[in-house]
């Protein structure tokens, strides 16, 4: 009988079973239990019908007791030994497999140990690195895990060096490299395709060849060998190689170029008879002279051309080389000597000169010295021979041209290049001497060029430019025409003074009128002034710092002078950088129009507007007209500006009109550069049209400065616009060029007095009594007088108790934006 608790499918041998000694025990007791209750149930009842006297039934019940014991015991041996013997099974079992693991492990290890002494008896360099990638997964960069000894002898870095760190940060010069390393592994070690190639690493200054493959993702193994030798190697070969078939290609040709030789050996003597009987003929037909001398014997040859050329009878010469070389120009006697030494020492490999000579009967003249010396097996000069040319008349033409390199063609002055090479000299020579420079540009003459044309312009410049030479003939001061209108003016000076006293004498020679070609014109001057060596220690500092400083004398109102100081370079900065944002002004809706009312005194009620520009720049802020105006007019900006405001400020008057308000006016200040446009009426009678605006409503303001400017132009636009029925405001009147001629000659309705006279009404009896009379002439021309920039009532008081027409200013109300002004019309 075999009792087996443990279920068949259990296989030890296998190591598929999971012991479990709950389920087990559970067994073992289950078993004894049924055994043990059925013996006891049904030994008792069969006790029960076997004996009926009690003493039989109490030994029958001793053998029922002894024979469960035995039976209970006989099971239980069955059950353990079997346990036992399972758990023994087991524990072979675990015997066996923890041997074959043992003997695994043995052999892994000798394998691995095995592995790295291959590796580290390789000749070829090995590494294993570990990929990095960015956050999208691309390779960056990678790590050194280990090396071999040939990687540490290739590199010069040594295992504990290099591994653990990056290839970026252990490797100098990586980020030099033409070969992106990290590009070439990191798809090795993401794809696992393997690679090998051959390329050049500047880090080590090496050759080699590359082996890479992936043993699993984002590692790679690198294997790489030194081939540089190799590479030297293949080089030298292929050198060696060209120069064999060049050899042997010269030997090929040696035989034929020998019979080539000969054959020309026998053609040059013909050549060289040939050749004597051409020289003889020449020597004789040459324009040149030729000259040959041996400097062993002393023997001289010297053409007939020498007398044609000198003057002297070759019988009154004696020795020729002598009479000749004393025949030189002492400023070029030793630069000549010095030539013939050199090349007669071998130094030259031929003789060339020019110096001047004289001649019997003409003076000194230009002559070109050509000759070559032969020499003999020492190196000595034995004979020299070579001719001698008459360059005289390319001299003078090379003279010309160098004048004409050096000065204006229009005005006859020294131009930038003599300014340049003067300058140069004059600091070489006294470095510690003070120099002043004026750089002298006329006020809007490209007005009158334009309106007058190029020739009447080119005569100004000529006149401006004898103007400027004839004030400092004499006083050491020298003038220069740059280009254009601008003139350079270099002068010496002992204290600053001075510097300002000729400034003044500059700009006071321009106050008289200039006749030009039946024309008188009326021309002022701006200059900028800087002084060496305060302002500049070369002439490009001392230009540029005096041009700044001429910017800023424009920009202060131009026939004035300034002299350049440090602070100026921020200004002429900031003017650039209104000029470059000015030119997006319109198409980035940062121009505004405001609108000043004007109040009629007698009424009391607003009889019209000022349109004045105002610009807000997103970097700038809020730039002031002063500044940005006259970029606008220098830059021509003004003239689409000036279009915009035209179309905004009639837009705007014919709203206020259509709200009932017809006796409005709208006033806009022109510039001179919009009025001599050629199309500038035209563009006012478009506006007009297409705004459906009354003209008499509609007055442009002038300035009276403009009047100086291209009269008969200006005259002949102003009066096509009152033609129209718009009126003309002569503003700022009084302020400095105010001519009663102008009254009366140009089309004007309106007077504006400038806010100068305003200021002062009050307190400065003089100003109170001018701007009455202005008042008073302007009442009995029938013209309307408006005073601008009133900001006080007793100016205001003053005003109207002197029968002013209108009033502008703060008083009244400052510049409102558009809307403003519609909304308190509205209310």
């Amino acid at each position: 009988m075999r009792f087996n608790i443990f279920p068949k499918q259990f296989d030890f041998s296998k190591n598929t079973y999971k012991f479990m000694p709950l389920k087990v025990a559970l067994i073992i007791a289950g078993i004894y239990t049924i055994l043990g209750v059925c013996w006891i149930v049904f030994s008792d009842r069969l006790l029960a019908l076997w004996a009926s006297e009690k003493e039989f039934y109490v030994y029958l019940s001793s053998i029922k007791g002894v024979i469960y014991v035995s039976l209970s015991a006989l099971v239980i041996f069955f059950m353990v030994f079997n346990a036992l013997k399972v758990i023994n099974k087991a524990i072979q079992i675990m015997k066996a497999n923890y041997i074959e693991i043992e003997n695994m492990n043995k052999k892994l290890v000798e394998s691995e140990n095995f592995s790295k002494a291959i590796i580290n008896k390789m000749i070829n360099a090995y590494a294993l690195h570990r990929l990095i990638v960015d956050e999208n997964g691309n390779p960056c960069d990678y790590e050194f895990i280990d090396v071999n000894p040939s990687f540490e002898q290739f590199t010069g870095i040594s295992k504990e060096e290099i591994v653990g760190k990056r290839y970026k940060e252990a490797i100098k010069g990586s980020d030099e490299e033409e070969t992106d390393w990290v590009d070439i592994y990191g798809k090795v070690a993401i794809t696992g395709i393997p690679v090998s190639f051959e390329s050049y690493t500047s880090a080590f200054d090496k050759w080699v060849t590359v082996n890479a493959y992936s043993p699993k993702k984002y590692y790679f193994i690198t294997v790489f060998n030194d081939i540089t030798e190799l590479k030297k190697n293949e080089a030298e070969l292929r050198e060696k190689h060209e120069e064999l078939t060049s050899l042997y290609e010269e030997l090929a040709a040696s035989e034929e170029e020998l019979r080539q030789q000969f054959d020309e050996l026998i053609y040059q003597q013909n050549l060289l008879k040939i050749s004597e009987e051409r020289f003889r003929l020449s020597a004789e037909g040459s324009n040149d002279m030729i000259w040959d001398v041996d400097l062993e014997n002393g023997q001289q040859y010297f053409s007939d051309r020498w007398y044609e050329l000198l003057g002297h009878e070759m019988s009154e010469s004696g020795n020729m080389l002598n009479k000749w070389l004393s025949l030189i120009h002492p400023d070029e006697y030793h630069h000549v000597m010095s030539l013939f030494e050199q090349h007669l020492k071998g130094k030259s490999d031929f003789l060339k000169c020019e110096c001047r000579m004289l001649c019997k009967n003409e003076g000194y003249k230009w002559f070109l010295i050509r000759g070559k010396a032969l020499f003999n097996e020492k190196g000595k000069a034995v004979r020299i021979a070579g001719s001698f040319t008459d360059i005289n008349d390319r001299k003078k033409y090379e003279n010309q041209l160098k004048e004409n390199a050096y000065h204006d063609s229009l005005t006859g002055l020294p131009n930038r290049l003599a300014l340049y090479e003067d300058f140069e000299k004059q600091i070489n020579s006294h470095p510690q001497k003070p120099v002043a420079m004026f750089f002298i540009d006329s006020d809007n003459f490209k007005l009158i060029n334009d309106t007058m044309g190029h020739s009447i312009g080119d005569l100004l410049i000529k006149k401006m430019g004898e103007k400027l030479a004839s004030l400092f003939e004499g006083r050491h001061g020298k003038v220069y025409r740059l280009g254009g209108d601008e003139f350079i003016l270099i002068i010496g000076y002992d204290e600053i003074n001075q510097v300002y006293k000729y400034a003044q004498e500059i700009k006071r020679s321009f106050n008289c009128p200039l006749d030009i070609d039946q024309n008188t014109l009326c021309i002022t001057v701006s200059i900028g002034i800087s002084v060496y060596p305060s302002n500049g220690k070369n002439i490009e500092e001392l230009v540029k710092n005096a041009d700044i400083a001429l910017y800023k004398a424009k920009e202060s109102g131009k026939n004035c002078y300034v002299l350049f100081s440090d602070d100026m370079h921020e200004k002429v900065r900031e003017r650039m950088l209104i000029e470059k944002h000015l030119r997006n002004a319109i198409e980035n809706n940062e121009l505004h129009v405001y609108y000043q009312p004007q109040l009629d005194v007698v009424t009391g009620a607003i009889s019209g507007f000022e349109a004045l520009l105002r610009w807000k720049n997103s970097e700038l802020g809020f730039v002031p007209p002063l500044k940005f105006i006259d970029v606008a007019e220098e830059t021509r900006l003004i003239n689409p500006i000036g279009k915009w405001v035209l179309q905004e400020a009639c837009s705007f008057l014919k709203k206020i009109q259509e709200m009932q308000h017809s006796n409005v006016s709208i006033a806009v200040n022109i510039s001179i550069f919009q009025l001599l446009h050629e199309d500038f009426v035209d563009f006012i009678e478009k506006v007009l049209n297409s705004t459906c605006l009354n003209p008499e409503y509609l007055e442009l303001e002038i300035t009276e400065s403009i009047l100086m400017e291209s009269y008969n132009v200006i005259s002949s636009n102003l009066n096509r616009l009152k033609k129209l029925g718009i009126k003309i405001a002569l503003d700022d009147f009084g302020k400095g060029y105010s001519s009663l001629s102008y009254l009366k000659q140009l089309p004007i309705d309106t007077l504006k007095i400038d806010k100068s006279f305003i200021d002062n009404i009050h307190s400065d009896k003089y100003n109170a009594d001018l701007t009455g009379m202005i008042v008073k002439l302007g009442q009995s021309l029938g013209l309307t007088v408006i005073a601008e920039g009133v900001e006080e009532q007793e100016q205001m008081d003053y005003l109207i108790e002197n029968g002013i027409h209108k009033i502008q200013g703060y008083l009244i109300s400052k510049p409102l934006p558009e809307d403003e002004v519609l909304k308190l019309y509205i209310d």
